[in-house]
């Protein structure tokens, strides 16, 4: 299992428009190699290899 560390997590929080709960939630779900991250937060599409499936638009098709 990954591990959460604060440079991972802030790299992300850096890098990224994310809050820092999303952050977390984000650095979470690549340190424990998620394969699919559902959201409708669209900013979360700007995490480097985190695999989201963005809600509203599964239900739009």
């Amino acid at each position: 299992m990954g591990q959460l560390t604060l440079p991972s997590f802030g790299v992300i929080y850096i890098d990224t428009p994310l809050l820092i709960y999303n952050a977390i939630h984000a650095a979470t779900a690549l340190s424990v190699n998620c394969n699919q991250f559902l959201t409708n937060d669209k900013g979360f599409r700007n995490v480097p290899s985190l695999p989201i499936i963005i809600l509203s638009e599964v239900l739009e098709s």
